[in-house]
């Protein structure tokens, strides 16, 4: 078995904004990242992300991760995007079943 990378740009903190919400804006920074995810939840700490309130959404995060990825040939997501759902969707098939839904 292979090993993958997956990649959020400009930051992993995409990946947990589209957890709650599409990402409407174009290219960004990820200081813009992480204060529309700090508006978002309220507060956030890069060093103990909220996983109690990511639980259940990685589904709606891996469908907008994907329905932002238009050019999916490339290896890098564009900015901003991600490919954590690309992982997501590797582990629902190494699983058998939806792990992550």
């Amino acid at each position: 078995m292979g090993a993958g990378l997956a990649v959020s740009n400009p930051c992993f903190e995409l990946w947990l904004y589209l957890h709650f919400e599409e990402w409407a804006e174009g290219c960004v920074s990820s200081g813009e990242i992480e204060k529309e995810l700090r508006a978002l939840l309220g507060s956030y700490n890069k060093s103990a992300p909220p996983i109690e309130l990511l639980s259940g959404k990685i589904g709606d995060a891996s469908r907008r991760a994907e329905e932002m990825d238009l050019n999916q040939s490339l290896r890098w997501p564009e900015n901003p995007g991600s490919h954590v759902y690309r992982l997501v969707k590797e582990i629902n098939n190494l699983s058998g079943n939806r792990v992550y839904q």
